[in-house]
């Protein structure tokens, strides 16, 4: 007998298909205690490979808002979707999900939508056999903005893109961390595959394994502000963002964090913030930062950085330091009211001590090989600089 099935049936089928794909993931082997490591983007792209080539009999699967998979042959994108291809090869029965934003710009005239870039890997892991879902976020301008990549038990999670310019060493600034972990390896493929089963849909989260916490999509926002209210007089608190979009009075969110932040300074809390400022955003992004940085000045946080233009610092971090105690955030969201309300994200909360204290010196690093004072910098730009109620974030 025949069944036939039309369109929409088969789309419900194959989507049924991609979920059960994700519950037969297994791993092999766990261990009973999270393990924990810092990946920054000095060794992002290594690291995914390295852990594709660990693989064993575990599944992989991949979710991200960019895979951008070029004509450059040596470029870390081409090398993973390669290896997937690899993989897959050599076991057409291999676990393998892939996962990508599907509407962010779709209609980009220059062809460098998000979406756009993604259908181009999507036909290459597809013609390979390779499933690939198409997600998004909630209501008409939500992205899937979380970015992971996870093998088995492992998982590897925060601002880095599968696009050359993230990825390539030194080009840009961000931060991920790596957690093998069953239980929280267990949340993340639910989280995926309810994504995949409704992806207009926000998927919040929350679970904790030893050191580390995970959270998703609305949950950061209440974590962030809550982490900046605990600090007291002499801790101190580091951020480092892409994005800080308060722009005008109705980005209620953005505004709530730099209040808090400006109130953790009059309480004594030593501040250092490193915001981006590269060349290829417009104006009025560039210009945002920049607002939020001059309101910080004239409150007096005067340890604010911005970035060279000719780098992206998109990294999404902020770790508290309160006496004995050091705690961390590190994400895919910026302080942006997408980010907080409609776009799927990840969010890792650690305590690991050895990994924020490799955050922290990474920090200072960065600061002293990238950042110049925002004070200068608003001095040698006064004028030159846009912010207007028509930001547009970009990712």
């Amino acid at each position: 007998m025949i069944l036939l099935v039309g369109k929409k049936d088969f789309r419900m089928l194959a989507k049924m298909m991609l979920i059960t794909i994700l519950f037969l993931f297994a791993s092999v082997s766990g261990a009973l205690e999270p393990v924990v490591r810092l990946i920054p983007q000095e060794i992002y792209g290594d690291q995914v490979l390295d852990l594709l080539g660990r693989r064993g009999q575990d599944g992989i699967l991949i979710m991200q808002f960019t895979f951008f998979t070029d004509n450059r042959e040596n470029s870390y994108p081409k090398r993973i979707a390669q290896k997937l291809v690899e993989i897959h090869e050599q076991n057409d029965r291999a676990p393998i999900l892939v996962a990508l934003e599907s509407r962010k710009d779709a209609n980009e005239a220059n062809g460098k939508g998000a979406s756009q870039r993604n259908a181009k890997t999507k036909k290459l892991l597809n013609d390979a056999g390779i499933a690939v879902a198409d997600i998004y976020g909630h209501s008409q301008n939500g992205v899937s903005h979380a970015k992971l990549v996870m093998v088995g038990d492992e998982v590897i999670a925060g601002s880095n893109n599968l696009t050359k310019q993230s990825t390539d060493i030194g080009a840009n600034n961000e931060m991920n961390l790596a957690v093998r972990s069953k239980k929280i390896a267990g949340a993340v493929r639910e989280y995926v595959s309810r994504i995949i089963s409704n992806p207009g849909q926000m998927v919040d989260m929350e679970v904790q394994d030893g050191s580390v916490r995970l959270l998703t999509d609305r949950l950061h926002f209440e974590e962030l502000v809550g982490q900046i209210k605990r600090a007291e007089q002499g801790d101190q608190i580091g951020l480092s963002m892409y994005q800080f979009l308060y722009r005008n009075e109705s980005d209620l969110q953005a505004k709530q964090v730099l209040d808090e932040l400006i109130a953790a300074h009059k309480r004594g809390v030593q501040l250092e913030i490193f915001l981006n400022r590269a060349q290829d955003l417009s104006t009025q992004n560039t210009g945002a930062n920049f607002r939020v940085a001059e309101l910080l000045l004239q409150e007096g946080v005067s340890k604010i950085y911005f970035d060279p233009e000719a780098k992206i610092s998109h990294s999404k971090f902020l770790y508290r330091i309160s006496g004995g105690e050091k705690v961390a955030v590190i994400s895919s969201v910026n302080i942006y009211r997408g980010d907080f309300n409609d776009n799927h994200q990840l969010t890792w909360v650690v305590k690991d001590v050895a990994v924020i204290d490799q955050l922290v010196a990474y920090f200072k690093q960065q600061i002293a090989k990238d950042g110049t004072l925002a004070s200068k910098i608003l001095k040698e730009s006064r004028g030159s600089i846009s912010v207007g109620g028509s930001c547009k974030a970009l990712f």
